[in-house]
């Protein structure tokens, strides 16, 4: 986790280092747990929304449809 250098020791300051520190000293803080549940929480909320956002362009794509059946029926 120290990069080499002539005199003394550097810490490092890459992410994948500073998560290994944040897991050996704050493995026992309570609020640990919180960020993954809310980083899980958006995770669903955005693919719920990215399904919903499916179904309306599909709602509207058959209303399109449906109204361009209706227009020709009424022409006839």
């Amino acid at each position: 986790m120290y990069q080499p250098s002539g005199a003394w020791l550097r810490p490092s300051f890459k992410p994948q280092s500073i998560l290994v520190w944040k897991a050996f000293f704050a493995r026992s803080a309570p609020y640990q747990d919180f960020h993954t549940e809310v980083s899980e929480l958006l995770v669903y909320v955005k693919d719920k929304h990215d399904m919903t956002a499916e179904e309306v362009d599909r709602q509207q794509a058959e209303l399109t449809m449906l109204t361009a059946e209706l227009e020709a029926l009424e022409k006839e």
